[in-house]
């Protein structure tokens, strides 16, 4: 008997959860029968809500009662309302919307002056109200995002463009990228916000985390600037709003007993970060009742996009008096290189619940979560839980995709592919060869000495070249991963065969523990950092006879571990001993006809060709760097977390280091270092960076020179990097290394357009305003001090590629000029 009642008991309870939701639906259209996406279907004067999708379908789970009220809102559209009683359920219900007619006379009669224009004022003096008022919440999120190629093209660079699942039609086109996620959020504006993931899919792959979710979402209308990416887009209520827009009254209508105005938004300078479009206001309360924008590319500096169009649609609640976001969609389209590809993003807020103040402990390090099961949710769960239903072709792309998923990622497949991809063939010998055993997540590779940039010059070696072989076990993105390499150069003038191989362990992806072994003898410059790479190197030496890198030998074995102790700090420790001798050059040749020749391969005398820089010795050296981050988020997977260090927060660097058991004990000595850096974004007049090192030295009277600091200089007047922070543009490489205390300082500001924007005609250019300072010094000699200001987005279309920049250098005796051309493309050769 209790068992009896027991299953009756749980069959009441399903029927009563089962009445206690309502499944509406149906197809919203136009009067043309022209199916309407992006309608907003919400029970009235509740937060409960979904959107219909691109066929003009959706799905309505509402509350079960006697009688209950169903809003149907669109921009541009007549709200409709249709009122359902206790019937039977699903209801099928379709719904035709017809066109807004906007009435004005009467606006024009009671405003002075522009009427637009006076209810942005009002707007504007309202909208901190507005924004305290809905600054603190807790909402269901639901996210769809796809990516589709508008025409994939055969080539790119050469490169044959292969569409090997056969997603795409015969024009190109296609979805390249679909996926969903469900959450909840909880946001404390201006920057605080906690995402617990409950679902994640992406189509093809059945372990999937969609990247699409409410973390960059936020484009507040209420706040001064609208925050895409690094851009930072003036909000059309801002408080400097009328210094970039003008507005025009386009007309009004009446919506839940409130009137609401329709207001065309119009950039004085479509050059500068603005938008364009429509923005709707509720008349009294002066809240956003919706809009729908659109952005250029060109106006935040970002080349590849061309445009993108941004709505929400915000809908009321009698209970909290607030019109609230329920709907937002983010389309795009852009290209490169002949690839053309556009998206389409839609994000649903329901079920609002407004607070007064979150606990304490609310908001931590974690931005985001995902839940043990997020990404193996079945399809029963996303039919109950999908706030927009699937389109066909949706539906269409998650059918072909996961069956394409099943048979690759079956062992026949997998096996048969690894065997395609690794046959070996002879070709592999000059143009390099990888072999993959996927089940076991092997993969070796070799790289071929033939490659363009593994062949180099220098007076040392003179023509070089470089071949590695490889090997790696485990997963790159999760868990423990093991990799091991043997590297080789030999150079045809030394004819020397300089060997060295490493080993690495990454224990795991939640402190990220990794042991590193390396040992062997190599070539190094002086200047650990490289400041001048083997490719700019030996442009400058074959063509213009100026061999600016300085190498010495190194025969060593070194050990180091590193690991995050808190997502705020991470530590890094090595040991190493080192045999270091001189090298000198062993080649003359040139391509240039001039009468130059080459300097010393001495830093210290280069025109002295026997002088050794320093005394062959061996030492034994240690070292611990802290790294501690002031913010860091935290996205947390499973098994895996990923951190976000704020740049807008300074990084601190402590570094000390020891050399000891030296060959001579004058070259023992200690070092400490303390390094600053930041990046702060200044609103919309662009980004100011800084980098600051300070450090000093013990019992190093007499070291050896290759363990003097060392800055990074430039001889060449070719800049490789879209920032100067980690280097002068004119010092000469070696001209100010030290074995004393030091202060070096690095410091740019790009206005990013903010005063070119406002030119007529060279506002077309989209260039950048940069400016920067630079400052050594050093004891015994006078600070070294640069002074740049230049134009960077310098290039053609969508390839910005260069940045050219004017430099007065002062080193306390004599000041003199300097242009510097930068190649941010060398950067990837390097």
């Amino acid at each position: 008997m209790r068992s009896f009642l027991t299953c009756l008991f749980l069959v009441l309870l399903f029927l009563i959860t089962v009445r206690t939701q309502a499944q509406i639906r149906g197809t919203i259209t136009q009067l043309s029968g022209i199916p309407l996406s992006a309608v907003t279907i919400s029970v009235q004067g509740t937060y409960t809500a979904t959107s219909s999708n691109s066929m003009g379908q959706y799905e309505l789970k509402a509350p079960n009662t006697s009688s209950i009220i169903i809003v149907f809102q669109r921009l541009g559209f007549k709200t409709k309302t249709v009122a359902l009683t206790g019937s039977e359920h699903p209801v099928e219900l379709d719904v035709v919307l017809e066109e807004e007619v906007y009435s004005i006379e009467e606006v024009l009669i009671r405003n002075l002056g522009n009427p637009a224009d006076n209810l942005i004022r009002k707007t504007i003096a309202h909208r901190d109200n507005n924004a305290d008022a809905r600054d603190k919440f807790e909402a269901d999120f639901y996210s769809k995002g796809s990516l589709s190629a508008i025409n994939l093209p055969k080539k790119i660079l050469g490169a044959k463009l292969e569409d090997d699942k056969q997603l795409l039609d015969s024009s190109g086109s296609g979805i390249l990228y679909l996926s969903e996620t469900i959450s909840r959020i909880l946001v404390d504006r201006p920057n605080k916000m906690k995402e617990t993931i409950l679902a994640s899919k992406v189509s093809g792959e059945n372990q999937g985390f969609s990247f699409n979710r409410a973390q960059g979402t936020e484009f507040d209308l209420y706040s001064n600037f609208l925050d895409l990416g690094t851009a930072k887009i003036i909000s059309p209520i801002a408080d400097q709003a009328f210094s970039y827009y003008r507005y025009r009254l386009l007309g009004s209508f009446e919506e839940e007993g409130q009137l609401i105005f329709k207001i065309a938004v119009e950039a004085k300078r479509k050059s500068e970060p603005v938008v364009e479009g429509e923005l709707y206001i509720v008349e009294g309360t002066w809240q956003v009742y919706g809009l729908d924008f659109v952005l250029l590319g060109s106006s935040i500096n970002q080349p590849v996009l061309d445009t993108l169009f941004l709505t929400q649609q915000y809908t009321y609640n009698r209970y909290d008096r607030l019109w609230s976001k329920q709907l937002q969609t983010l389309d795009f389209k852009a290209g490169i290189m002949g690839l053309r590809f556009k998206g389409h993003f839609t994000h649903t807020f329901t079920n609002y619940i407004y607070v007064e103040r979150f606990e304490q402990s609310t908001f931590g390090q974690i931005n985001s979560e995902f839940k043990e099961n997020a990404n193996s949710q079945d399809e029963s769960y996303w039919a109950k839980n999908r706030k927009v239903p699937l389109a066909e072709d949706e539906i269409t792309d998650y059918h072909r995709r996961d069956s394409i998923a099943a048979i690759i990622n079956s062992p026949h497949y997998i096996d048969s592919i690894d065997r395609l991809r690794s046959t070996f063939k002879i070709k592999h010998i000059f143009f390099g060869y990888h072999y993959q055993d996927t089940p076991r997540k092997l993969a070796l590779q070799y790289q071929s000495p033939l490659s363009l940039f593994r062949t180099s010059f220098n007076t040392v070696q003179g023509f070089n070249f470089k071949t590695s072989l490889s090997a790696t076990v485990g997963d790159a993105g999760l868990g423990a991963r093991y990799s091991v390499g043997v590297h080789f150069n030999y150079g045809l003038a030394d004819k020397r065969l300089y060997t060295h191989g490493d080993f690495k362990m990454r224990f795991n992806t939640i402190t990220y523990a990794t042991l590193a072994l390396s040992g062997g003898t190599t070539l190094n410059q002086f200047n650990a950092d490289s400041p001048i790479s083997p490719f700019l190197n030996s442009v400058y030496s074959l063509f213009l006879g100026d061999n600016y890198m300085k190498l010495y030998q190194s025969q060593f074995i070194r050990a180091g571990y590193q690991e995050y102790l808190t997502p705020n700090l991470q530590v890094k420790a090595s040991l190493g001993y080192f045999r270091r001798s001189n090298v000198f050059n062993n080649t003359s040749y040139t391509f240039s006809s001039t009468n130059s020749t080459y300097t010393a391969n001495n830093p210290l005398a280069e025109s002295d060709f026997d002088l050794p820089a320093f005394q062959d010795h061996a030492l034994w050296k240690a070292a611990l760097n802290m790294t501690i981050h002031l913010k860091t988020s935290i996205d947390k997977k499973p098994n895996r977390l990923d951190y976000t260090h704020s740049s807008a927060y300074p990084t601190i660097d402590i570094g000390f280091s020891n050399a000891f058991a030296s060959s001579f004990s004058t070259y023992n000595y200690q070092e400490l270092i303390l390094h600053l850096r930041q990046q702060m974004s200044i609103g919309n007049k662009g980004l100011f960076a800084y980098a600051l090192t300070t450090g000093t030295y013990f019992n190093a009277k007499d070291i050896a020179f290759t363990d003097y600091r060392h800055f990074n200089g430039n001889q060449t007047h070719i800049g490789t990097s879209s920032q100067y922070l980690n280097n002068f543009l004119t010092l000469p490489y070696y001209s100010h290394s030290t074995n004393k205390s030091f202060v070096e300082l690095h410091a740019e500001h790009n206005f990013k357009g903010y005063w070119l924007n406002k030119i007529p005609i060279v506002n077309r250019l989209q260039l950048q305003t940069v400016v920067g300072y630079h400052l050594l010094s050093t004891i015994n000699k006078k600070p070294y001090q640069e002074f740049s200001v230049g134009l960077d987005n310098i290039g053609w279309g969508k390839y910005r590629l260069f940045r050219v920049d004017y430099v007065r250098t002062s080193n306390g005796i004599r000041a003199s000029n300097a242009i510097m051309v930068g190649a941010k493309f060398l950067n990837i050769i390097r």
